[in-house]
């Protein structure tokens, strides 16, 4: 009875592992249409990124810097960078004040053995 139940799950596996194969050769085909439609919108996404950030570069009104570009990188990374990384320094009397703190003793707890 046991030999049975395996020889039916075998050859459901073998019919189901057929369909699986046509079904990946399917794949092939569609994947390269989602492909060229992914690459345009990822260059359409990246011209859309560049103009914000040339818009950006422009409502911001930097000076041009007199010393030449020794590295070029990504525009969006260079803009970021120059947001976050303001030209404001710490003040001379931060982390200047001492204050006192007091310190807890622990005590340990007391363990209860017992024996069997």
């Amino acid at each position: 009875m046991l030999d049975y139940l395996a020889l039916i799950c075998l050859l459901a596996l073998c019919v189901g592992h057929y369909y699986l194969i046509r079904g990946c050769t399917g794949i092939q085909t569609e994947a390269g249409s989602l492909h060229d439609l992914l690459e345009g919108k990822m260059a359409e996404t990246n011209n859309l990124l560049n103009e914000m950030a040339e818009i950006l570069d422009e409502g911001i009104g930097q000076q041009p810097s007199q010393s030449p570009i020794t590295q070029t990188g990504n525009p969006m990374m260079a803009l970021l960078s120059a947001l976050l990384n303001k030209q404001t320094t710490m003040p001379s009397e931060h982390g200047t004040k001492e204050t006192e703190r007091t310190v807890h003793e622990e005590y340990p707890t007391q363990t209860l053995e017992t024996k069997d």
